[in-house]
């Protein structure tokens, strides 16, 4: 793990909670729920910043005599627990915004100041997802960081238009409406990043579970291990692929026949630092565990 992801995230809990209290504040002032939920979801990812910081540094340590396989499957494991609760508040979020509208608990606006926090929320969070991509983007703890910070601009780019139609909708005479507007947004905005979070969770249950790699990965390490066994001769050979966190595994099975050139220690050697040198080179985003077995006994396959 690269020391610039402790950086990177570290620049990202910053930047969320100066967003987070600015959101909230600001929601406050100007009575509207859908900045006060962008504040409280800002909330979550920083405190969750705050834990991924601690579990990259955590992760980083080696510690070979208790953890001899190493810990990424934290990396995973984090960013479902993050998930999972931003689904939480998710549904807290649409619940009182669904009882605002029943109980027709509906104050008024400032729209005007709403469309200017807009603007300078869609401008922070690009600015932030630019910073964070010049870090460690590739690395699976700051992709999801990535991602809510561009969420966030959708969220804000969906603020701006709920206040544009509530204007509208508020100079045409439709005053009962135009308060409507800012809490059916929010919903529709949470139920979009909800069907996010059951994607992130999907996909971080699968690695947790040691679940295979993507096709496009899947496929690219079947072509470069189909070339560099182009030249020998083989009996069998079953691939094995997972992918942990920042951490890509790829066990092979070789059935090779006695007294062939794979036949010797030497030879093996020079086809692991092969494939090593080709995976890493292909697969540059991730740590390559290269796991290469020979065996003259198809049954151990098994």
């Amino acid at each position: 793990m690269k020391e610039s992801v402790s950086t990177t995230l570290i620049r990202s809990m910053s930047c969320g909670l100066i967003y987070s209290i600015m959101s909230i504040v600001c929601g406050w002032l100007f009575h509207s729920s859908i900045i006060m939920l962008d504040g409280f979801f800002t909330i979550i990812s920083t405190v969750m910043s705050l834990v991924s910081l601690y579990i990259a540094k955590y992760i980083q340590k080696e510690d070979f005599v208790n953890f001899p396989f190493g810990k990424e499957v934290l990396a995973p494991l984090i960013v479902m627990i993050n998930y999972i609760i931003i689904l939480i508040v998710s549904v807290i979020g649409i619940n009182d915004a669904l009882a605002g509208m029943i109980m027709d608990h509906t104050i008024e606006t400032d729209y005007v100041v709403g469309l200017v926090y807009a603007v300078i929320s869609m401008f922070t969070c690009l600015v932030v997802v630019k910073l964070l991509a010049r870090g460690a983007g590739s690395h699976q703890l700051i992709t999801v960081e990535i991602k809510q910070w561009r969420f966030g601009m959708f969220f804000s780019l969906g603020v701006l238009v709920s206040f544009i139609v509530a204007l509208l909708l508020e100079g045409l005479g439709y005053h009962r409406l135009s308060q409507l507007i800012d809490p059916l947004v929010s919903i529709g905005i949470t139920l979009s990043f909800m069907v996010i979070a059951f994607k992130e969770i999907k996909q971080s249950l699968r690695e947790v579970l040691n679940g295979t790699p993507k096709l496009a990965i899947k496929e690219k390490i079947t072509s470069i291990i189909t070339h560099s066994f182009s030249g020998y001769c083989i009996k069998q050979r079953v691939i094995r692929t997972a992918k942990v966190g920042d951490r890509l595994i790829v066990e092979i099975d070789v059935v090779i026949a006695p007294d062939t050139v794979l036949d010797t220690v030497l030879e093996q050697d020079k086809l692991r630092h092969r494939l090593q040198t080709y995976l890493t080179a292909a697969c540059h985003s991730h740590n390559i565990w290269l796991n290469l077995n020979f065996t003259g006994d198809a049954a151990l396959l098994d």
